[in-house]
């Protein structure tokens, strides 16, 4: 087996643009006429950089080769590559995977060494719907949202934190930002009591005594976790907080 074509697909998610502005999907097709699908939401490549990436690995690690020797595909791409080239030729590797699975007639989990659970948990981003767009600065309505998620069966719900807007500069929050932040979750909580956890997104946005700071407001209403509350460069302050 060996592939003879990948292509890449751009696809516009419409506004409001929910998760992503664009998803980017990656067709690797062999020569006995096996299909693979893999997926990638580049967040900070744009999408026409992060496809011309994975069609340039593409050529160079896949395209004649065995789909199935994905280490191998890794070794071709290079021994070092950047974390943004990791991140997009993901999109390969998960196409690989779907091949050697459709090659054998099996789901790919059982390749992987079988399935851990017999169910998962849902999470969920809190996002706007009719009725309810200001999720992000309303506390109503996040509120409202949040008790129609749980409904819905979402055990965990996700909201971001006031003003964290990623920067290569980490911020402090103003007084305002912890208290709106703090009123958000108070209202959440409120709203599906113990029936979901909820998670605080923060965008690595903050120092680690900001986060810190904020955490200690938050605890009374008992958040599951701070998700990326300082930068990924950074690991001393995330192992602070």
């Amino acid at each position: 087996m060996k592939v003879v074509d990948v292509s890449v697909s751009v696809i516009r998610n419409p506004p409001p643009s929910f998760a992503t502005r664009h998803f980017v999907l990656v067709r690797v097709t062999t020569d006995d006429g096996v299909v693979g699908w893999g997926e990638v939401a580049p967040a900070v490549l744009s999408p026409t950089i992060a496809a011309a990436v994975i069609a340039d690995a593409a050529d160079r690690a896949i395209v004649g080769h065995d789909p199935r020797q994905i280490e191998a595909m890794w070794a071709r791409v290079g021994a070092n590559p950047e974390p943004m080239t990791i991140a997009v030729v993901g999109a390969l590797e998960i196409a690989c995977w779907d091949i050697a699975g459709k090659a054998v007639d099996r789901p790919v989990h059982e390749l992987l060494g079988g399935r851990a659970h017999t169910s998962l948990r849902a999470a969920t981003v809190l996002y706007p719907s009719t009725g309810f767009r200001e999720v992000r600065t309303n506390h109503e309505h996040a509120a409202a949202r949040a008790a129609n998620e749980v409904e819905r069966g979402f055990s965990a719900l996700i909201f971001d934190a006031a003003n964290t807007t990623p920067s290569r500069t980490p911020t402090m929050p103003t007084q305002d930002d912890v208290v709106a932040t703090t009123q958000m979750l108070a209202s959440i909580r409120s709203a599906v009591g113990t029936d979901a956890d909820i998670v605080v997104r923060m965008g690595g946005a903050y120092t680690a005594s900001a986060a810190v700071r904020l955490a200690h407001e938050l605890e009374a209403f008992d958040p599951l976790w701070l998700d990326h509350p300082c930068s990924d460069d950074r690991p001393d302050a995330m192992g602070t907080v």
